[in-house]
This record gives structure tokens, C-alpha cells and sequence, in this order.
């Protein structure tokens, strides 16, 4: 038996011993669904492209410097929409000129990739819930959802309504 302080982090950060993991989504995404994601990345003046992320192990990337968003060309339809709805809302959220911290940003991508997932009909539970896990600090996941609440709504409404086609949506309510 060993307690918590006995083990090593992984890539830098602490990894919840008995918490939910983030498990990679199978299957296919709601039709049209990457598509209107790719057109909102274009929109706001990224490309994307399907490939290897910059960084090691990431699903995604979102490159700054060269208005890039890349996605893993190796994981399921399902997963890589969830994943770019999560690069996409680091894009709407601002987090190019944040000075939040990555774990923040983090979670405050990942809350509006399951929000939006959700709302288009995609369960994204098994990998979100445990990604969020993994970057809030230990006992404080329901917190750090809560302090971001307010963003992650307006953003998951921004692309919900471009999902739906609309040009303006009350993000609370769409997103709710």
C-alpha cells in the first residue's frame, strides 16, 4: 500500500488514483457536425487539418503563432469532433491572451466540449468528466466547473448557434 505523497506525477501533473480516467471516444459523430466545427475554426481565422498535434500525447493543438488547429488523424469520428470543439473553444475563449492557467483553460475547454457534444447528441461523459478530473485540482472539480460556469456557457452557446446556423443565440439558454 502506498499513500498519494509516495507516487510520481505523469507529464508534469498529479493523475487522480481513484478518479474517473478520460477513455477515447469510438464511434461516429452526428452527421455534419465536424464539418460545421471546421467552418467555425476558418471562421475565426485558424485552419484546421486532420494529423499529428505538436504536442506528444495531445489529441489536439491549437497553434497561436500559425493560426493552426490540428487533430489527430488516428482516433475515432466521434472523438475527433469532441476534440475540436475542445480547440475550437480555446479559440472563442481567449485563451491566446489569458493569463489563466493551463489547468483552467483546460477545464474550461473541455466544459464546453461536453456541453456542445452534448447538445449536438454526443456523449462524451467517458472521456470529458475525466478530463476535467485530471486537470482540476484534487477535490475542488466541482469548484473549478463552477468558476468557469459563466464562460463556458457563453461560448458553448456562440457555437451552438453556429451549429444551428444562427447568427446570435442567447448562450445561457442554448447552452443550458
Amino acid at each position: 500500500v502506498f499513500d498519494v505523497a509516495q507516487t510520481d506525477p505523469i507529464e508534469g501533473k498529479a493523475q487522480p488514483l481513484d478518479g474517473p480516467s478520460a477513455q477515447l471516444l469510438d464511434g461516429e459523430a452526428p452527421a455534419g457536425l465536424q464539418e460545421a466545427l471546421e467552418a467555425q475554426v476558418a471562421a475565426a481565422g485558424f485552419t484546421f487539418e486532420r494529423g499529428t498535434p505538436a504536442s506528444p500525447g495531445a489529441n489536439g493543438t491549437t497553434t497561436w503563432a500559425t493560426r493552426r488547429v490540428i487533430v489527430r488523424d488516428d482516433v475515432s469520428d466521434a472523438q475527433a469532433a469532441k476534440t475540436s470543439v475542445h480547440e475550437l473553444a480555446h479559440i472563442l475563449l481567449g485563451h491566446e491572451h489569458t493569463d489563466a492557467t493551463r489547468a483552467r483553460g483546460e477545464v474550461e475547454a473541455e466544459s464546453v466540449a461536453y456541453v456542445v457534444a452534448g447538445y449536438a447528441g454526443l456523449d462524451t461523459s467517458s472521456y470529458s468528466l475525466g478530463y476535467v478530473a485530471g486537470w482540476a485540482e484534487s477535490g475542488k472539480e466541482a469548484e473549478a466547473v463552477r468558476e468557469t460556469a459563466e464562460r463556458v456557457l457563453t461560448v458553448a452557446g456562440q457555437i451552438v448557434a453556429g451549429l444551428d446556423g444562427e447568427e446570435e443565440a442567447d448562450a445561457t439558454a442554448e447552452a443550458a
